[in-house]
C-alpha cells in the first residue's frame, strides 16, 4: 500500500466519486431526533398524515428545527449504505438492472401501442391528455394480461408433452416480450 498521504487507493484520484463521499452524516443529530423521526415514519406508514403535509410542515418550520436536518442526515446515511451494498454485491446490481430493463420494456410497449400522433400528446387540453394516457394504460395492461395467459397456456401444453421447466427459468419469461 503506499504512504499514508496517498490514502487507501494510492495516489489515484477519482473525481467522479468525490461528490458521493464529500458530506458527513451527523449520527449524533439522528440519535437526538430519533423519537421525532420514528413519529414521522409511523405517521406515514399508518397513513395518518400524507407525505406532502409532512414535507410542508418540515419546510415551513424554523431553520433552527433540528428534525428536518436529522431527516436529511438519515436519508444520506440510508443512501450511502445502499450505494455501498450496490457497489459490493453483484446480485443487487443484477436486480437493479433487471428492474430497469422491465421498466424500459414497459415503456417500449406503450410507445409501440401509442402510434397515433407518432407517440406524442399533441392536444394541449389536460383532460384529453389524461384520457389518452388512461386509455394507453388500460391497453398496455390488456396486452400484459393477454401475454400472461398465453404464456400459461404454452407452459401447460409443454408440461402435457412431458417438458418441465424450473421455476428459475419460468421467472425469466416476460409478458412484455414481443415479436420483432
Amino acid at each position: 500500500m503506499g504512504s499514508p498521504e496517498e490514502g487507501l487507493f494510492g495516489s489515484r484520484s477519482y473525481p467522479q466519486l468525490d461528490a458521493l463521499f464529500s458530506a458527513t452524516v451527523d449520527l449524533n443529530l439522528i440519535a437526538e431526533q430519533w423519537e421525532g423521526l420514528v413519529r414521522v415514519a409511523a405517521s406515514l406508514k399508518n397513513r395518518i398524515v400524507s407525505a406532502n403535509i409532512i414535507a410542508r410542515r418540515l419546510a415551513g418550520s424554523a431553520s433552527s428545527n433540528r428534525l428536518p436536518k436529522a431527516l436529511l442526515h438519515l436519508g444520506q446515511l440510508v443512501r450511502t449504505i445502499y450505494l455501498l451494498r450496490y457497489f459490493h454485491d453483484p446480485a443487487i446490481r443484477q436486480q437493479v438492472r433487471t428492474q430497469l430493463n422491465r421498466g424500459e420494456a414497459r415503456q417500449d410497449l406503450a410507445q409501440r401501442l401509442f402510434f397515433a400522433d407518432q407517440g406524442m400528446f399533441r392536444s394541449g387540453d389536460y383532460y384529453q391528455m389524461m384520457n389518452r394516457a388512461s386509455c394507453l394504460s388500460v391497453l398496455s395492461n390488456a396486452v400484459l394480461v393477454y401475454n400472461t395467459v398465453r404464456i400459461g397456456h404454452v407452459l401447460e401444453r409443454a408440461r402435457t408433452q412431458g417438458q418441465e421447466f424450473s421455476s428459475e427459468a419460468i421467472a425469466h419469461i416476460s409478458p412484455l416480450a414481443r415479436r420483432m
